[in-house]
């Protein structure tokens, strides 16, 4: 194999004859995303509300960010590469969609849909007496099945099912299922 010399100084190329401007390539950058507010953390993650720049194309208004530090765990790349590929498999209508990875030096960001209802704990602390009516728990149950079969049939667990990982879209007529997966 051979080394190409570096002595950290620009050189002449023929796509760029002379040395860039400083702070050129920073003005030609658009932003991907906007991150706002914190949503969330968890164990390892810290997820952020965001919203998509002006260049992304075929993604949802409103999106999550799930930001994984990896740069001093063991095995931390790789159990965050094992959540993408579980997600990537997972296209189902009723499991949050994965939208986009960015993986940087010491990071991975994780870009999702937002869902924007509550999750299913706060719905059901929500309602009098402090339960669902059975029609709409049955409805409930039969989307979070069909997630489940949907995984299962595909070799995967949810390593974490609970209130807190099935989420309600803003109508809350339709169950997501979030995080876990394994």
């Amino acid at each position: 194999m051979r080394g190409v010399p570096y002595a950290g100084e620009w050189r002449p190329t023929k796509n760029m004859p002379n040395p860039p401007e400083r702070g050129f390539l920073e003005k030609q950058t658009v932003a991907l995303l906007q991150l706002g507010p914190t949503l969330g953390q968890g164990a390892n993650c810290l997820v952020a509300e965001a919203e998509p720049g002006a260049s992304a194309v075929n993604v949802p208004s409103r999106l999550a960010v799930k930001m994984f530090s990896v740069a001093h765990e063991a095995g931390g790349m790789a159990q965050v590469m094992w959540e993408v590929h579980v997600l990537r498999q997972l296209q189902h209508e009723n499991v949050v969609r994965l939208c986009d990875v960015v993986e940087m030096a010491d990071a991975v960001y994780l870009v999702m849909e937002r869902i924007e209802g509550p999750d299913l704990g706060q719905h059901i602390r929500a309602q009098p007496g402090g339960f669902l009516q059975e029609r709409e728990a049955r409805t409930f149950f039969r989307q979070l099945l069909a997630a489940l079969r949907h995984a299962h049939n595909r070799n995967f667990l949810h390593g974490d099912l609970k209130p807190e990982n099935i989420r309600l879209d803003d109508s809350c007529t339709q169950v997501r299922v979030v995080g876990g997966t394994g």
